[in-house]
């Protein structure tokens, strides 16, 4: 107290917010992280799906460029089978010294499994005691050309006097995250050799 009888001493103001100040930032704050949340959701999504749609046409494309590679290198007019999901394709005979043999055949043939939805390519070498068909249960080799393929169409378009062309449709289909992708290419292959 002073002389006067007056007490001078004044509150000092208290540091901090006020409950509704806090309510507000709380209410900001969580505004904020939902909006980064639904944005990384949306982001996630879709490079999820950048990515199912790039690994599928990645898995046609190099399909496509086997089936090409195999029918230039063909010297006779291709056999279609099973309604056209079946293609095969007599290559010449090569030695181990990468020379081509006179009169000898390998059969090459391109399947759709359909149980496992892969596109097959099963080689049948040509051997000393003869050529014989490729089959499924015997061939040399049975090389897994492209998986998830859901429908492959073949067709030999043979006018002449043009070269016979092989047309090719695959389709795939894929589940990445949920989220299904169907895919389909088409392409066309002259014959060369024949």
């Amino acid at each position: 107290m002073t002389a006067h009888g007056r007490n001078t001493s004044r509150p000092i103001p208290q540091g901090g917010f006020t409950l509704a100040e806090l309510l507000m930032v709380t209410l900001i704050s969580f505004g904020a992280a939902g909006t980064l949340l639904v944005v990384s959701i949306a982001t996630s999504n879709t490079v999820s799906s950048i990515r199912g749609q790039g690994l599928l046409q990645m898995e046609l494309s190099l399909a496509m460029d086997s089936i090409a590679k195999d029918v230039r290198r063909t010297t006779t007019l291709p056999t279609l089978g099973d309604g056209g999901i079946t293609l095969l394709l007599q290559l010449p005979t090569v030695n181990a010294n990468n020379l081509v043999v006179s009169n000898a055949f390998d059969t090459v043939t391109y399947h759709l499994d359909t149980s496992t939805s892969t596109l097959q390519r099963i080689l049948d070498a040509n051997d000393a005691q003869g050529s014989r068909q490729a089959t499924a249960s015997e061939p040399d080799e049975i090389h897994v050309v492209a998986n998830d393929i859901t429908n492959v169409t073949f067709a030999i378009v043979n006018t002449p006097p043009a070269s016979p062309v092989i047309n090719v449709t695959l389709t795939g289909s894929r589940t990445e995250r949920g989220f299904p992708y169907t895919l389909t290419i088409t392409g066309s292959t002259v014959l060369r050799n024949t």
